[in-house]
């Protein structure tokens, strides 16, 4: 701090001196260090004229001092000879106010933490010694204030330029996000192709954004651990919860940092770049928060008041993986990330032909506006176009052809709306990570589910277990003089391609077999909450929009998808899938072709495929369900 913003500072401290008055000998030691060798002089001539004002400098025979004069804004300087001088006192006291006050001025300032100590410490003997001072209550704020930077560096966090404190690995993230829109308005200044001072400021700032970017894994390494440890870790529930919100928004700034930033501006080719890359580093340590949040008791538990509706599922809240574990940055369910879901209910069976059919008589009978999303057509016709065919109409099998508006008119006529695109997965997926709604060690081709491979495989069990029998042999008169006719093989068993009931999970010809007696199923699993079908027969329309990017920004917290999109996404592979359409992260989306008609269809395949399976919110503030978030559970209002 230059003498003269001293003296500035000094002229709003001179009120602190009435009254009060310290000697430089009064203070400490580390005062002393801190607050300079001068003060607020009263100097009496010996001519009898008084003068009062801060010394500014002083030697053996003279003394120069700013004297404050009525009027006079800033004190004006006057050198004295010490030989003219009859007495003088030295009040530090308005010195020692404004070292303090000019520390905390400078509210873009940082100061490492030995600093903040050694301040706290000169700030508190200032409050003792000056009680009833005029600028105790700013230095008190001060003290404040440098009491929760302490605190915030102790725990490891940085202040970035106006932005505020961040965790650490969000802090470096941030800075090289500066960086690059000060290297990026740098290179768009008038001159820059000709100017070498530019040019070189600008590669010293990409050297110092790269160095941002090596060092960040080895912090995040750092700093895990430690977020984690075991001994921090809080008794209840609710503030379980809330210990773990700090490591999975590091890992996540983490995440979207190395996607936005360091793939874009590093890598050139990103997908190029993605193979050079180690980016399963980022997964372990997805992982290591996922088992410690389980380990903690976390992200299954079912609360003794979770509210019941009929054939609806209570799915509790809590974090889990979405996404594909061996994504890459073409894929749309790129990348595997933390996600956390308020808790739920859905619907335990999908949609069914005869419950959409009650919806759309009564729409035709009394339609009803209020039902109908804002961009949906003026008097929709809600018609399933899977009641065209036969074998796709019967009461209980799930109704498909249904575009999105269809399902969104629905859910709410009934008082529910779609699910989420983290809800569905968190439903089909639970908190364990599986790959398949009924776990990860078996692939629909050899576990039984209402897809291709699927129906291939039960067939052959119905075969095993009840071998089917051939013909009897004949001859070609009925003659047993004539040699017997070459007879082919027992002809195996071919389930029609087809949806299945939804509350089975078996097609009729399977559930006619096992009535034959000595047939044994391996059990088919349904989702860990016990949500049939969520692979398979009908795939489901959820709320959000399809982009093939938007994990890569997603929110942790109850993501809703983009705001806006050309389709929305269906969830869960239909009965025409391939296996690999029935993983819990697979994400189908379909659109008309056809100008007129509605922007998407309920076709897969050119076949009507998609249903419907609802969700409701939870309107209820409950800590034990949603830890300290103390805000109703309701999401997506869809409006």
């Amino acid at each position: 701090m230059t003498k003269m913003c001293l003296a500035t500072v000094l002229v709003s401290c001179l009120a602190v001196s009435s009254g009060l008055s310290l000697q430089y000998s009064d203070l400490s030691t580390q005062a002393q260090a801190l607050v300079p060798n001068a003060g607020m002089a009263s100097i009496v001539l010996t001519n009898g004229i008084a003068l009062k004002g801060l010394v500014d400098t002083q030697t053996e025979q003279r003394i120069t001092v700013r004297v404050m004069k009525p009027g006079i804004r800033m004190p004006m300087p006057k050198t004295i000879l010490k030989k003219d001088i009859k007495s003088m006192q030295l009040d530090v006291t308005p010195a020692f106010a404004a070292t303090l006050l000019s520390l905390g001025n400078d509210k873009d300032k940082l100061y490492t933490l030995d600093e903040y100590k050694k301040y706290l410490v000169v700030i508190a003997e200032f409050l003792d010694k000056c009680k009833g001072g005029a600028e105790c209550n700013a230095i008190a704020q001060i003290q404040s204030e440098f009491t929760v930077a302490q605190g915030r560096l102790g725990k490891g966090m940085e202040r970035v330029e106006s932005i505020g404190w961040l965790p650490p690995v969000t802090a470096s993230a941030t800075n090289y996000s500066l960086l690059t829109t000060k290297i990026n308005a740098e290179k768009k200044s008038p001159g820059f192709s000709t100017n070498k001072n530019m040019q070189s400021d600008c590669e010293r700032l990409s050297d110092k954004r790269r160095e941002i970017a090596r060092n960040l894994p080895a912090l995040m390494t750092a700093r895990l651990p430690i977020l984690l440890d075991e001994n921090r870790l809080p008794k209840p529930l609710d503030e379980k919860k809330k210990f773990f919100e700090e490591p999975v928004n590091e890992i996540t700034a983490f995440l979207h940092f190395w996607i936005d930033q360091v793939l874009v501006n590093e890598g050139g080719d990103a997908a190029e770049a993605f193979k050079k890359m180690d980016f399963d580093y980022i997964l372990r340590m997805e992982d290591q928060i996922m088992d410690a949040y389980g380990k903690a008791g976390l992200g299954a538990e079912k609360p003794a008041n979770a509210p019941q509706e009929e054939n609806m599922v209570f799915v509790p809240g809590g974090y889990f993986l979405m996404g594909r574990k061996g994504a890459g940055p073409k894929d749309d369910d790129f990348p595997m990330q933390i996600v956390y879901v308020s808790p739920f209910l859905i619907d335990k069976y999908e949609v069914s032909n005869a419950a959409y059919r009650k919806f759309v008589e009564e729409m035709k009978k009394n339609p009803r506006s209020d039902v109908e999303h804002p961009d949906s057509s003026p008097l929709k016709q809600h018609d399933a176009s899977g009641w065209k065919e036969q074998s796709l109409a019967g009461a209980k099998q799930p109704v498909v052809g249904v575009d999105w508006f269809d399902a969104y008119a629905y859910a709410k006529w009934l008082g529910k709306r779609l699910p989420t695109e983290a809800e569905w997965e968190r439903a089909a997926r639970g908190a364990d990570g599986r790959i398949y709604p009924w776990g990860s060690d078996k692939d629909p081709g050899s576990c039984i589910v209402n897809c291709e491979a699927g129906r291939r495989f039960a067939a052959q069990e119905m075969d095993k277990q009840n071998p089917p029998k051939a013909p009897p042999a004949q001859s070609d008169f009925g003659c047993s003089c004539v040699k017997e006719m070459d007879l082919p093989p027992p002809q195996a068993t071919v389930l029609q391609e087809t949806t299945w009931d939804v509350d089975k999970d078996l097609p009729d010809q399977a559930l006619q077999a096992k009535k034959s007696g000595n047939f044994e199923w391996d059990k088919a699993l349904g989702s860990p909450y016990g949500v049939m079908n969520m692979a398979g027969n009908a795939a489901e329309w959820v709320c959000d929009f399809y982009d093939p990017h938007y994990y890569g920004r997603s929110p942790v917290e109850n993501p809703q998808g983009p705001e806006t999109g050309k389709s929305h996404v269906f969830r869960g592979g239909s009965y025409l899938s391939d296996p690999s359409q029935l993983a819990v992260c697979w994400r189908g989306f379909s659109l008309s072709s056809q100008p007129r008609q509605s922007r998407e269809t309920g076709y897969t395949y050119s076949h009507p495929a998609v249903g419907i399976r609802c969700a409701k919110s939870i309107a209820l503030v409950a800590q034990h369900m949603d830890g300290d978030k103390k805000t109703e559970a309701s999401v997506n209002s869809q409006n």
